[in-house]
């Protein structure tokens, strides 16, 4: 069997990872330091979240190129899942180092740095700036919308996610990211869309699969209010602080107006105290296990998708 980059390459694109994985490992076999193997296989692991494998490979790469932009970018993804900023800014230091006639390619490791653990929104604007420069204008919206995303204002966040979108997303990864924002903005239906089309690229995406169950979720009033207080707090960067405070809100007071309405109402409502005062609770439980939910009404995991008739 032939085994090459392009192949593997558009199997990671059709969503197809083992096939993909089965390419790189196939070129590698040929030429364990091949670059390009080397580089589809960091990518094939880390969509598949297999990150122990991903940072032997990454490793092994900068042992045998030292100033391997490629290998560097995977291991710093490695340290970016585990949010150690410590050695992420060593691995920067090193690739510095071992890089001093490349000053590109360190600032843009640099401002990959700088976009998660640093100043987040220099690292941004550097990074949409050094994309431009290149003509990778993809990437360029894309650094964009998160700026506007980090800022607030999500209309700039869609319109520049937009555009990134119709310059192609191989993986799904745009479509992911602007579902969550259009949810974020109340653009539930346009929320659906984006879901769909990230799942088209890559059903293993598990975002876009709780959103569509949550996008649905979300009108019934209680869950709404949440959605209302949750958004809030994450514009005032306290989400994490404030997430116990919010399943207390849920239960105490969220729950309050419809328990109340429903009690009014239930003559045409069609609903009782008890009946409203179980959704009420099953919304509590929503907020703590959204995720096992939605692979609950969503089916188990999704089909791989095979490439045919390359």
């Amino acid at each position: 069997m032939t085994y090459n980059i392009a192949a593997g390459l558009a199997f990671l694109k059709a969503g197809n990872l083992k096939s993909a994985l089965q390419q790189a490992e196939g070129v590698l076999g040929e030429n364990p330091r091949d670059s390009r193997g080397l580089n589809l296989k960091c990518d094939v692991l880390f969509a598949r979240k297999n990150i122990s494998e991903l940072e032997k490979t990454a490793v092994d790469w900068i042992g045998y190129e030292p100033a391997s932009l490629g290998a560097h970018l995977a291991l710093l993804n490695v340290y970016i899942v585990r949010k150690d900023a410590k050695l992420a800014k060593e691995l920067v230091q090193h690739f510095k180092q071992a890089n001093p006639y490349g000053p590109d390619d360190v600032e843009i490791l640099q401002s990959m740095y700088d976009a998660v653990f640093g100043d987040r929104a220099k690292g941004l604007a550097r990074l949409a700036e050094m994309s431009s420069a290149q003509g990778n204008h993809k990437a360029e919206s894309r650094m964009k919308s998160y700026l506007a995303s980090d800022k607030g204002n999500l209309f700039e966040a869609l319109v520049q996610g937009e555009l990134a979108l119709q310059r192609g997303d191989d993986d799904g990864s745009i479509a992911a990211y602007l579902s969550m924002i259009a949810f974020r903005g109340f653009r539930f239906s346009r929320s659906r869309r984006y879901a769909r089309l990230a799942l088209t690229k890559n059903p293993s995406l598990p975002i876009p699969r709780e959103l569509l169950v949550l996008s649905w979720l979300v009108y019934f009033p209680p869950f709404l209010l949440g959605h209302i207080v949750m958004n809030a707090l994450q514009w005032a960067g306290r989400w994490k602080v404030f997430s116990f405070f919010i399943t207390l809100v849920a239960f105490y007071v969220l729950g309050l107006p419809a328990l109340l309405l429903s009690h009014m109402l239930v003559s045409w409502t069609g609903l009782g105290f008890l009946q409203t005062a179980l959704l009420t609770l099953g919304f509590g439980f929503y907020l703590l296990f959204i995720g096992s939910l939605a692979k609950l009404l969503r089916g188990s995991k999704p089909k791989e998708v095979v490439l045919r008739d390359y």
